[in-house]
Protein backbone atom coordinates (compact mmCIF):
# COMPACT_ATOMS: atom_id res chain seq x y z
CA UNK A 1 0.00 0.00 0.00
CA UNK A 2 2.85 2.40 0.77
CA UNK A 3 4.33 1.88 -2.71
CA UNK A 4 0.93 2.53 -4.29
CA UNK A 5 0.52 5.73 -2.28
CA UNK A 6 3.93 6.96 -3.44
CA UNK A 7 3.07 6.24 -7.08
CA UNK A 8 -0.28 8.04 -6.80
CA UNK A 9 1.35 11.09 -5.21
CA UNK A 10 4.00 11.21 -7.90
CA UNK A 11 1.50 10.72 -10.74
CA UNK A 12 -1.27 13.11 -9.72
CA UNK A 13 0.57 15.94 -7.91
CA UNK A 14 3.54 18.23 -8.44
CA UNK A 15 6.31 19.09 -5.98
CA UNK A 16 5.06 21.82 -3.64
CA UNK A 17 1.41 20.72 -3.87
CA UNK A 18 -0.52 20.32 -0.64
CA UNK A 19 -2.02 16.93 0.20
CA UNK A 20 -4.62 16.62 2.94
CA UNK A 21 -4.77 13.55 5.19
CA UNK A 22 -6.45 12.55 8.42
CA UNK A 23 -4.25 11.39 11.28
CA UNK A 24 -3.61 8.92 12.74
CA UNK A 25 -2.34 7.17 9.64
CA UNK A 26 0.77 5.09 9.07
CA UNK A 27 3.62 7.48 8.11
CA UNK A 28 1.56 9.28 5.45
CA UNK A 29 2.94 12.70 6.39
CA UNK A 30 6.51 11.43 6.01
CA UNK A 31 5.74 9.78 2.67
CA UNK A 32 4.11 12.97 1.40
CA UNK A 33 7.04 15.12 2.54
CA UNK A 34 9.60 12.73 1.03
CA UNK A 35 7.90 13.24 -2.33
CA UNK A 36 8.41 17.02 -2.07
CA UNK A 37 4.76 17.74 -1.30
CA UNK A 38 3.27 19.53 1.69
CA UNK A 39 1.34 17.39 4.16
CA UNK A 40 -1.75 19.09 5.60
CA UNK A 41 -3.38 17.38 8.58
CA UNK A 42 -7.17 17.42 8.73
CA UNK A 43 -7.74 16.36 12.37
CA UNK A 44 -10.65 14.12 13.24
CA UNK A 45 -13.18 15.55 15.66
CA UNK A 46 -14.97 13.08 17.90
Amino acid sequence: MIAALSILIETFTKPGDKIIFQAPVYNFARIIANQGRIAVNNPLHY
